[in-house]
């Protein structure tokens, strides 16, 4: 037996615990949350000078802006389009390891593309890319980070997608795009991965910018989201000038995610299927996205349950986001989607584009073998794992991280 069980009993309890303290201050400030959404429902140019002051004072500040009229505007699904192409895709990676003979990566991405309401069946498409050890190191030699990985992975989404849209807007169908998580971009901005950064970034907006000339509707999907734009909105909202001079301390809604103000099964703001008003979303990398990018987003009850909402954050570029046509198809693009895998909504057809994507471990393991193998012809060896990674390649695992 490898965990002491005894031990960390006695510490579970001991933090269940302490959190008896913590929930019940997090009920007090949801009572303030709630109460402060109802009293700024018009937002107003007030609010948005206050907002502009708080990012004065704190640069990295990251909070929502109203666009609407009203905060609390919930809207349900209108009519699908009957001819619309939906195109999904999403990303895995294989890491690159020093343990192992070659030093390598892989990216794989899978996308499918549908055409609805026709009866053809799915086209599957698959790309991988392998990616070469002057690849995975920066400028400096040193190696890169998985979250750069991950950025480099999330670029090869958006460029295959952009083939795909490509090939579907040669008619006059519809064509919406999915992608799982956000559309803004991670990584790091300093450093010896800041061009790396860089280059990938001036790919991905390229890629954007084709698919928005082709006419098509962009988004990320965002389940269970655990961001708070929309509350520290809020809080920006009653501020005093105190307060918005140390605005990064002044944090009275902490702990409240946005997830839990629209989706509050006691005083829900958004029934089944519906949306919420866009907001504007207010950031650090907002001078990476302006114009056509500027990053905005809505939320969304997924659910079919009155009872149990199912809060989903939907990202769109503000190409999208200021046409309520392409924001209602969007809509209702999703909650048709996310209807067809019953009692645990999400959309399907991200499913399926992360079931294509996916790398299993044993994958790995043969694209292993296919380096051992071309190294042999070619008359030299690959070599071997170090002796800490042997005994690991043993059996019971089956897939690779992604």
């Amino acid at each position: 037996m490898s965990i002491n069980y005894q031990v960390v009993f006695q510490q579970v309890r001991e933090l269940i615990e302490a959190q008896k303290a913590k929930i019940e201050d997090l009920a007090e400030r949801r009572t303030v949350a709630r109460m402060l959404f109802d009293q700024f429902v018009s937002g107003g140019d007030q609010l948005e000078g206050k907002i502009e002051k708080a990012r004065s004072v704190d640069a990295g500040l990251r909070c929502a802006m109203p666009t609407a009229d009203r905060l609390d505007i919930h809207l349900p699904p209108p009519t699908l389009i009957e001819k619309t192409i939906l195109i999904a895709s999403d990303g895995s990676q294989i890491m690159p390891d020093r343990h192992q003979p070659v030093y390598y990566g892989l990216i794989n991405t899978g996308a499918i593309v549908l055409k609805m309401n026709t009866g053809e069946a799915p086209e599957v498409v698959t790309e991988s890319r392998l990616l070469s050890e002057e690849e995975l190191v920066s400028k400096t030699g040193n190696p890169i980070s998985d979250t750069m990985l991950g950025l480099m992975r999330d670029t090869e989404e958006r460029t295959t997608m952009l083939k795909l849209v490509q090939k579907a807007s040669q008619g006059k169908d519809q064509v919406i795009t999915l992608t799982d998580g956000p559309i803004e971009l991670w990584g790091r901005r300093e450093g010896d991965e800041a061009m790396l950064f860089e280059e990938n970034l001036k790919k991905y907006l390229s890629a954007l910018s084709q698919i928005q000339e082709l006419g098509s509707i962009t988004a990320g999907y965002i389940d269970r989201p655990g961001a708070n734009p929309v509350c520290r909105m809020l809080e920006i909202a009653m501020a005093g000038e105190d307060e918005l001079a140390a605005i990064k301390q002044f944090r009275p809604l902490d702990g409240i995610s946005d997830r839990w103000l629209f989706g509050n099964p006691a005083s829900l703001v958004l029934l089944p299927g519906e949306r919420s008003a866009v907001f504007a979303l207010k950031s650090r990398s907002e001078a990476d996205y302006q114009g056509i990018f500027a990053l905005h987003f809505f939320y969304i009850n997924v659910s079919k349950d009155l009872n149990d909402p199912q809060i989903a954050r939907i990202d769109i570029p503000r190409w999208v986001a200021e046409d309520d046509g392409n924001v209602g198809q969007l809509h209702a693009c999703i909650i048709e989607q996310c209807g067809l895998l019953g009692s645990k909504p999400f959309p399907y057809i991200i499913h399926r584009a992360h079931e294509i994507a996916v790398v299993t471990y044993e994958e790995k393991k043969q694209i292993d073998a296919l380096f051992q193998i071309e190294s042999l012809s070619q008359g030299h060896d690959a070599g071997a794992s170090s002796n800490k990674q042997t005994p690991k390649d043993g059996v019971g695992r089956t897939k690779f991280k992604k």
